[in-house]
């Protein structure tokens, strides 16, 4: 499955590490299949292509669509809109209806309010579900990056745990558990 994960980087502009997504959907990547993800936050579809790969239902948030073209849905159902919005959030909790949500992935905003904001909707969306976290590691180079807050902030009372290459600029992918997993 870690050859999904490199094709969805190569192939489908998936813009996270091609390793620690390997390692991903190793982990949990038979959790997805006829399952429903989540994806707040998306650029070019390469992780909307991964999870169709793995067998899942794709429902997207996004703020947009690239205006250049280089968005690419691969099935899934897309909402455009900023996720802090109530209006956004209701147009999702409408398009679920009663149906549980497998997985969140959480790329949106990477400032510490939004990311907040996004992980704290994540958990309600997914309440026995995973919760997925991209870049939380602090990383020098990218100080607009303050997703790292919001996961420590998230996650310390959780079950959760961590994937992330070894070294400075590993963006590395946060999972959180279901509570009495």
């Amino acid at each position: 499955m870690a050859t999904a994960a490199q094709d969805a980087v190569g192939r489908y502009g998936a813009n996270q590490d091609d390793w620690e997504l390997g390692r991903l959907v190793d982990l949990i990547g038979g959790e997805l299949d006829g399952g429903l993800v989540v994806e707040i936050g998306c650029d070019q579809g390469g992780t909307l292509w991964l999870w169709r790969e793995l067998g899942a239902q794709v429902l997207a948030v996004t703020l947009h669509t690239r205006p250049d073209g280089q968005f690419r849905p691969h099935g899934a159902t897309v909402i455009e809109g900023d996720s802090r919005d109530q209006d956004v959030q209701d147009r999702v909790h409408a398009e679920l209806g009663r149906r549980r949500v497998t997985m969140v992935f959480v790329d949106g905003g990477h400032d510490y309010m939004t990311a907040c904001s996004d992980i704290r909707w994540a958990l309600r969306l997914a309440p026995d579900g995973l919760v997925v976290v991209h870049d939380i590691n602090r990383r020098i180079r990218f100080p607009e990056i303050e997703t790292y807050m919001a996961w420590t902030e998230y996650a310390d009372d959780r079950p959760h745990m961590t994937i992330a290459r070894r070294g400075e600029g590993s963006p590395g992918v946060g999972i959180i558990f279901p509570r009495g997993l």
